[in-house]
This record gives C-alpha cells, structure tokens and sequence, in this order.
C-alpha cells in the first residue's frame, strides 16, 4: 500500500471480503498486514472502501468487540452504494510503480485513464495482443475471457459508446467499422471477442489523459519529446503499453464527432513528481489539478465546471 494512496485492488479485495461474509476482525486482520505499522491506515481503507467520511476512525471503541460491531453497522449502512461504487484501476499492480517511477524519472505529471484490472493476466500472452486501433472498444468485465477487449452486443458499456455518438451507431454499423479496421466478432461462446484475420486477440491498451512538465505546467509531450518519453514509459511498463500520445493533445478532443472521445476522458489516476497518486473521478477533479486549473477553457470549453 503506498503511502499516498490507498490503491484500488485494497479496495476492491475489501467489498469482495465484506460481500463474501468475511467477519470484521477478518478485515481488520487484512488490513493491519498492510498497514505497515501506520494504525490510522486501516479506518482510513475502511472509510475509502465503505464510502463514509472518517467514521471508522470515530467509531473505535473502549472495547474492541465494540469497535467491531460499530464497524460492521458502518459497512452495511451505505452497502447500496459501494456495490455500484467505481474504482479507477491500472492493470496490474506493477504499472502503479511503474507510472510512480516515470513521473519522477522525467520530472512530470501524470494523468492515465482506468483500465481494467482483469486486462493485466493476459499482458505479452501467446495469441494476445495490445490494441492500437483507433476505434472505442469495451473490455469484458465477466466470464468467459475476462479482460480481452470484444463487441458484445448484451454489454450496455457497448450500447453507451455506441449512444455517445452525434449520431448514434448502430451494432451493425458498429461491427462494419470494426471489420474496416481488419478485424472481425467472434462468436457468443468466446464473449465476442475482437480478433484479427490471424485469429490473434486483444487486451486494451493504456490511454494517457496527460503529461505535463512538473514545473511549468506544460505538456511534456512535444514533438521533440514524445517518442523518447514513450519509450521511457513502456521500458517502466516491461511491454509497448502505451501506443498513442496524451487525449489532452488531440487537436479533435473537442469535436463531437469524436464520440466517446469527446472531452475529459475520466475516471482516471493521476501520478505526480513527488510519488503522489490521486483519484480523478469527475470533471471537477480533473479541473483542481494543478496543469488543468489555469487553462481549463482551452482545454475543454465544451464542458463547464462548477
């Protein structure tokens, strides 16, 4: 767990143990093994993870049975939203260091799009591959194939991406424009996974949302710097991970044309110079952020912020 974060995949193990009828000592018992000797660690993941605002803290108890039972009422009290709740990912825990090590390294901030975590068991597999197409895709979420990128016409992801478009896409529309791009759906069982005409399929790619210069606050990313920082970034990453440059410089982010590709493409995490990582969940967020807070309209003119 890093010291400025309380990552994701704790987050995630934590709802999957309360889901799965751990007891609270259970989860204080996992938590204390990660909380590397810092006590205030473990409400802290707990108030993350179960969505209240330091009451864990709050709650303890003379009694350490009671402390529990405050506890356990404070996971069920909100358990209707943190079963729905997000949690931007990366996909796999490595590539936090990874971003962490590159962001120092170049003296840079770093704001990278969630990926999905069941993306990272299928990285530099036989017959797998990383998606560089320049079309929106959707990676599976549920069995079967977990993790790889299809068209899955039963997915309502799919149907919000198709949707998102000036003019909406159809499936049909949607699996022609794949097929221009060289690659077919396969069938039902597989979860209608993208392949190729070689039958090889695809793990989705990392999209940066930005790199900005630590110091001055502006893009990194110039036509001078953009394929040496790449390069620097995939070395971090052991695989070629990232294939396109920052959504920020675009010169088509603001056209509606772009579709899902129109605007801030949140939720995302954001890497600083310093080791830092912060979640970015809204437009707001992204706005605080230091290279986004005095350009702004610029940016992204089409979507105000409070």
């Amino acid at each position: 767990m890093h010291r400025s974060q309380i990552l994701g995949t704790t987050i995630r193990q934590l709802r999957r143990m309360a889901l799965g009828g751990a007891s609270v000592e259970e989860i204080d018992a996992f938590l204390e093994l990660r909380s590397f000797g810092r006590p205030l660690r473990v409400p802290e993941s707990l108030d993350r993870a179960f969505l209240q605002r330091k009451l864990f803290m709050y709650r303890v108890a003379a009694r350490r049975e009671d402390t529990y039972a405050n506890w356990a009422a404070l996971i069920q009290e909100r358990r209707a939203e943190w079963e729905r709740d997000f949690v931007p990912e990366l996909m796999r825990l490595r590539d936090y260091f990874s971003f962490m090590q590159f962001a120092q390294q170049e003296r840079v901030l770093v704001l990278v799009c969630a990926a999905n975590p069941a993306a990272g068991q299928w990285i530099g597999r036989p017959g797998i591959r990383c998606y560089d197409g320049a079309l929106p895709v959707v990676s599976r979420v549920t069995a079967p194939n977990e993790g790889l990128l299809a068209a899955d016409p039963t997915d309502p992801r799919l149907q919000q991406l198709l949707n998102a478009y000036e003019k909406p896409l159809t499936y049909a529309d949607y699996v022609e424009l794949l097929r221009a791009q060289g690659l077919r759906v396969a069938h039902a069982n597989s979860g209608y996974l993208l392949e190729d005409a070689l039958g090889l399929r695809f793990h989705e790619e990392y999209r940066l949302h930005g790199v900005y210069d630590a110091e001055t606050n502006e893009s990194a990313w110039t036509s001078k710097n953009a394929q040496r920082l790449r390069a620097a970034l995939n070395r971090q990453l052991g695989a070629e991970l990232v294939r396109f440059g920052p959504h920020d410089d675009w010169e088509f982010k603001n056209d509606r044309a772009a579709g899902p590709f129109f605007g801030p493409q949140i939720p995302a995490l954001f890497f600083d110079h310093d080791q830092y990582i912060s979640e970015v969940l809204t437009s707001d967020d992204l706005s605080e952020l230091p290279p986004y807070r005095f350009r702004w309209n610029d940016l992204y003119p089409h979507h105000p912020i409070r």
